[in-house]
C-alpha cells in the first residue's frame, strides 16, 4: 500500500478508502502502505480509517444445503504459480506527469484503458489508452465539463461504449451522500454523454470500484466484485462508535440491506474483495499480539454467507498486510506490503488456487506497489514514480507487465 512521498506513490492503489465518513475505530491505524493512507494533498479532504464490512448485494449466488459451505475434496495447496518474464516500460513521458495515479484499468475493444487522477492541491481526473502492444496516449476530455470532478474511479465497456465512473466531491463535509457520481459514456472517444448516477445504479451498470459512496442511509462501500448474478462488496456501517465486520444481503439490488449474524472483531481490517466463477476472497490484515504491527488476513467463501480463514504464507515476526486481490487464470493473486526491520517497505505478492492456501510469488524485479490489472494471462502493474530526491524514476507512470497463472501441481 515511509514517508509522504511514498504515500503519494501509492495513491492509485489506496484510492478506494480516501474519504470515508465513518468514525475512526479504536485500534491503531495500519501504516503508510495501507490503502487508507493515500497521500492526497487535497487540504479539504479529511481522512478517516474504518474497519470494513463485507457486503453482499442481491442473494443470487451459489448456496450450500443447510447454509453451510461444501469444502473441496482436493488439496487446496496442491498448485504452482507459473510466472513469465516481467518487463518495466520506461516512464511514459509527454502525457503523464508527476503525481499521476491510476485507480483502475480494463481491456476493452477500444484498447487497454487506465483511469485515475492527478493530484496537487486539488484532484484532476485523467484517462489514458493504448492499443494492443501499442503506445499510450491521453484520452482527450478537454471538451467535457468536469467541473468539481476529483478523479475517475473505474472504467468498463457497456454495449460497445466506453464508460468512465467519475467522482465529484461537491462540498465535502464528511457526508458520503454529498459525493456525486457521474457516468461518462462514448462510442468514439470524442463525443461524451454525462449522466448522474446513484451508487446502486453504478453497480447495476457494471462498475465495482464505487469507493466511499453511500448506497443507503446505513452503509457505504469500499470495494465490490460480481459473483454470479449478484455483487459482493466490502462496506462500512454508518453511525457506530466502532465498525464491526458483518455480512449484508439485499434482495432489491441494494436499495435495502439486511445484516446477517457474523462474528466481528475490532482488530481486523478488510481492504479488497474479488471473485471467480466458484468463490469469493476478501483480504486485509489483523493486529498481531506478538509484534507491534499486523499479520495478513484472508477470508474465502463459496456462497457469500459462510466465510473461512485462508492460510497465507508469512513471517509472524514481520509486519505484513494485504491491500488488494484480483482473479487470475487458475485462481487469485493478492498484493500487499512487508515492513522490514530496517524500515524498508517492499511490495509482496501471493497466489492461491482456491483462496484457502496462499503461497508467496517471487516476480523478478517487481517489489513495488500500485494498481494491478489482469486480462488474458497478462498482469499489469501501474505504478507512479517515486518522489524521493535521489530516485531514478521521475515524472510519469511506469507499467510492469508479464504473464502469470495458477496451475495444478503435477
Amino acid at each position: 500500500m515511509t514517508k509522504l512521498d511514498r504515500n503519494l506513490d501509492l495513491g492509485s492503489t489506496q484510492m478506494k478508502e480516501v474519504i470515508w465518513a465513518a468514525p475512526t475505530p479504536s485500534f491503531r491505524p495500519p501504516g503508510p502502505h495501507s490503502k487508507v493512507t493515500v497521500g492526497l494533498a487535497a487540504a479539504a479532504i479529511t481522512f478517516a480509517l474504518i474497519l470494513p464490512v463485507a457486503v453482499l448485494l442481491d442473494s443470487e449466488v451459489p448456496s450450500a444445503e443447510g447454509g453451510a459451505s461444501t469444502l473441496p475434496t482436493t488439496d487446496p495447496g496442491d498448485f504452482e504459480t507459473m510466472v513469465g518474464q516481467f518487463t518495466r516500460a520506461a516512464a511514459v513521458e509527454g502525457f503523464s506527469e508527476l503525481r499521476d495515479f491510476v485507480n483502475a484499468a480494463a481491456a476493452t475493444s477500444f484498447g487497454l484503458v487506465a483511469v485515475g487522477h492527478h493530484t496537487e492541491l486539488e484532484g484532476e481526473p485523467r484517462a489514458w489508452i493504448a492499443p494492443a502492444d501499442g503506445p499510450w496516449s491521453p484520452i482527450d476530455l478537454s471538451g467535457v465539463d468536469l467541473t468539481g470532478v476529483e478523479w475517475f474511479a473505474d472504467v468498463i465497456e457497456i454495449d460497445g461504449q466506453l464508460a468512465l465512473l467519475a467522482l465529484d466531491i461537491l462540498e465535502f463535509d464528511g457526508d458520503p451522500a454529498k459525493r456525486r457520481l457521474l457516468a461518462l459514456t462514448s462510442s468514439d472517444l470524442f463525443s461524451w454523454t454525462i449522466t448522474d448516477v446513484t451508487p446502486v445504479e453504478a453497480l447495476q451498470m457494471g462498475f465495482t470500484n464505487v469507493i466511499s459512496i453511500a448506497v443507503s442511509e446505513d452503509y457505504s462501500l469500499l470495494d465490490a466484485t460480481r459473483f454470479g448474478g449478484s455483487v459482493a462488496a466490502i462496506g462500512v456501517g454508518a453511525g457506530s462508535d466502532y465498525v464491526t465486520l458483518e455480512i449484508l444481503t439485499s434482495s432489491d439490488s441494494g436499495n435495502t440491506w439486511r445484516a446477517s449474524e457474523q462474528e466481528s472483531s475490532e482488530t481486523t481490517n478488510l481492504n479488497a474483495i474479488s471473485s471467480n466463477s466458484t468463490r469469493l476472497v476478501a483480504v486485509g490484515e489483523e493486529r498481531s499480539s506478538e509484534i507491534d504491527g499486523f499479520t495478513p488476513l484472508v477470508l474465502w467463501s463459496l456462497d457469500g454467507q459462510t466465510w473461512h480463514r485462508g492460510d497465507i504464507e508469512h513471517s509472524s515476526e514481520v509486519d505484513t498486510r494485504v491491500h488488494d486481490v484480483i482473479s487470475i487464470d487458475g485462481g487469485f493473486l493478492a498484493q500487499g506490503s512487508t515492513f522490514a526491520s530496517d524500515a524498508v517497505t517492499t511490495g509482496s505478492y501471493w497466489a492461491s488456487a482456491t483462496g484457502e492456501v496462499w503461497k508467496r510469488v517471487e516476480i523478478s524485479g517487481l517489489n513495488e506497489m500500485g494498481t494491478i490489472s489482469y486480462d488474458q494471462g497478462m498482469l499489469r502493474l501501474f505504478m507512479s514514480p517515486s518522489l524521493e530526491a535521489n530516485s531514478d524514476r521521475t515524472g510519469a507512470l511506469e507499467i510492469w507487465q508479464g504473464t502469470i497463472e495458477v496451475v495444478p501441481s503435477l
